[in-house]
């Protein structure tokens, strides 16, 4: 948009200015566009003495029908000046980007639909393959053979482990029944030993103890053990 001057800025004005009243046909929003550039000047009173005594003699010296009381009841002191170093910039972007766009659709199904580029693809594969096999007599043919294929294998699966466990349990009832065996036999072989094994030491302890007691007596007789233990098994008159 370019920059109208003084006189195209009046004559517009004139344009949107109704007859009679005071009352400018402003148009609508859509047909205001934000300008590039623009420049305002804000008008402000101030209640000073306007000029200074310096300001006054320079003008009564320009110009010597111009008095001082003539000048300060007649002359106005208009001051233009930068109030604010400061500018503002109006920046129009679009509102939202195709990314933005695409970023907050992933956003409310990962959210609200726990869905995924994944899942789109996968339902995308799902009705692709149905339609495949809805106008595809080959593939119908190819997916009834291969569940048929799979039912005689799962079918040859559980025959193959329903009889290794028959086999299985067989097995170890032949195994449990050979082991009591061997144990009865084990049993009977040692039993006679440890009974054998039990009188005899039985028949010895008694008779050690008899020895001992016969050595005891012997020593009413003026007899007593030795007290030297490598001879403690004599005994000494």
């Amino acid at each position: 948009m370019e920059l109208c001057g003084i006189n195209q800025l009046q004559n517009r004005i004139n344009e949107r200015t109704l007859q009679g009243v005071d009352y400018y046909d402003i148009p609508r929003c859509k047909d205001c566009q934000m300008e590039c550039n623009s420049i305002v000047y804000h008008a402000y009173n101030s209640y000073g003495h306007g000029f200074s005594n310096g300001a006054l003699t320079w003008l009564n010296k320009k110009n010597r029908s111009w008095s001082i009381p003539h000048m300060k009841a007649n002359f106005l002191t208009v001051n233009v000046f930068f109030r604010d170093m400061s500018y503002m910039e109006y920046v129009q972007v679009q509102g939202t980007t195709l990314t933005e766009t695409l970023s907050d659709i992933g956003g409310n199904m990962g959210l609200f639909l726990g869905m995924s580029v994944i899942t789109v693809v996968e339902i995308l594969m799902y009705f692709s393959k149905i339609g495949w096999i809805t106008f595809s007599r080959k593939r119908r043919y190819y997916m009834y053979q291969k569940k048929a294929h799979e039912k005689e294998h799962e079918k040859q699966l559980e025959e193959t482990v329903t009889g290794f466990k028959l086999f299985r349990s067989r097995k170890e009832g032949t195994d449990m029944s050979n082991t009591r065996a061997r144990i009865r036999e084990l049993t009977n072989r040692v039993a006679p030993e440890i009974t054998e094994h039990k009188s005899s030491v039985t028949s010895d302890r008694e008779g050690e103890a008899a020895n001992r007691r016969s050595r005891f007596m012997s020593a009413d007789m003026g007899s007593f053990y030795s007290d030297n233990p490598e001879k403690r098994d004599s005994v000494v008159s």
